[in-house]
């Protein structure tokens, strides 16, 4: 679940082609066979796009079923702990039936909620792009992955989307944890429009964020300018760092940081002493799934980049749109093996459950 959840969608789509080529000889880009483009429904046309689109259903459903199991499973483990779900254990109610009675049902409403969040995919095309696809397969070779060295403008790609990437996980992080924290403790006023204003991102395509972007950022002169796509990228990764943090925020007792008030502690150091160290895997685990969205944008990204800053999606865009290289599919294999080592290492040192739950093994 970590994996696809970390893996980008559009490296996912590559790997997926690729493999459909090799094992199958079926060629599956675009979303239907070009001997149907210009003609009207038909039976053959509905199999031909049903052919085609279990590469972006499957694409879509490893993110969203990773980062829904997430939530849902957060979710589960905060009602757990209830006083209606201990009182129904209390009284003899079975383990199984008092879960699925109670807590479940609770659990079971973001998990709703949040399939709305997937729509604006399909509508941006964002996990659609690289379905477009469709690269010639020669066999086994390691040949591709010595052009990537060779080629300085993947390179400068791939070092300029982890700066992009990381100085915007770093501001969104920064900015939702206050954000967070308020909503979090207090019962004011405006709150639910507050937290809704603050993820309606999520509801919005990305096709409409780029334009929306483009035409702000030219009205104020920071089209194509690296602090624009880095307000950019800030807004449409806010909501996912936000949503975390919030979760880890919402499960602190409130008591633990009034016994440090009551014992002499001043509020800056109860909240760096204890509050901070409970909220921080919520904070970590929102500052890698904001990176990871961040690198893989890339719908939004064409609009408001320029030749200076290019992200690698981006750039592997342009490269497919000119020429047919395997090239592409070999960044993709690299960087997703890079990510399945990070995954394999922070597992091992600090524990994934650890990470993004806050509870040891």
């Amino acid at each position: 679940g970590f994996l696809g959840l970390a893996t980008p969608n559009f490296l996912l789509a590559l790997v997926i082609l690729y493999f459909a080529n090799v094992w199958f000889g079926v060629s599956i880009g675009g979303l239907v066979d070009p001997a149907y483009l210009d003609q009207p429904m038909s039976w053959g046309k509905l199999g031909s796009v049903l052919e085609h689109l279990w590469v972006p259903v499957l694409v879509i459903g490893a993110s969203g079923t990773a980062a829904t199991i997430r939530r849902l499973r957060a979710n589960l483990l905060d009602e757990l702990q209830k006083p209606y779900y201990v009182t129904a254990k209390a009284k003899g109610l079975p383990p199984g039936r008092a879960l699925v009675k109670y807590p479940l049902r609770m659990a079971l409403n973001p998990f709703i909620a949040d399939i709305g969040n997937l729509l604006p995919e399909f509508i941006s095309g964002s996990a659609l792009v690289s379905v477009v696809l469709s690269l010639p397969t020669t066999g086994l070779s390691l040949r591709h992955f010595r052009e990537i060295a060779q080629n300085p403008e993947f390179i400068e790609a791939i070092w300029f989307s982890l700066g992009l990437g990381t100085l915007s996980a770093t501001l969104a992080i920064t900015l939702s944890l206050p954000g967070a924290m308020a909503i979090a403790r207090n019962r004011f006023r405006g709150r639910e429009a507050l937290l809704a204003f603050l993820m309606s991102p999520l509801l919005v395509p990305s096709v409409v964020l780029g334009l929306a972007f483009l035409r702000f950022f030219t009205s104020v002169g920071l089209a194509g300018t690296f602090i624009g796509l880095v307000i950019a990228h800030v807004v449409i990764i806010m909501p996912y760092a936000l949503r975390l943090v919030l979760a880890s925020a919402t499960g602190i007792d409130p008591m633990l940081e009034r016994a440090a008030l009551s014992l002499g502690a001043s509020a800056w150091t109860a909240f760096r002493r204890v509050v901070l160290p409970l909220v921080m895997p919520g904070v970590i685990s929102g500052w890698v799934i904001a990176f990871i969205t961040s690198f893989d944008e890339l719908t939004m990204s064409i609009f408001i980049a320029s030749p200076s800053t290019t992200t690698l999606p981006v750039r592997i865009f342009l490269h497919i749109q000119d020429t047919i290289d395997p090239m592409v599919t070999a960044v993709s294999a690299l960087l997703i093996f890079v990510t399945a080592i990070a995954v394999f290492v922070l597992d091992r040192i600090v524990g994934l459950e650890t990470l993004f739950v806050g509870k040891g093994r």
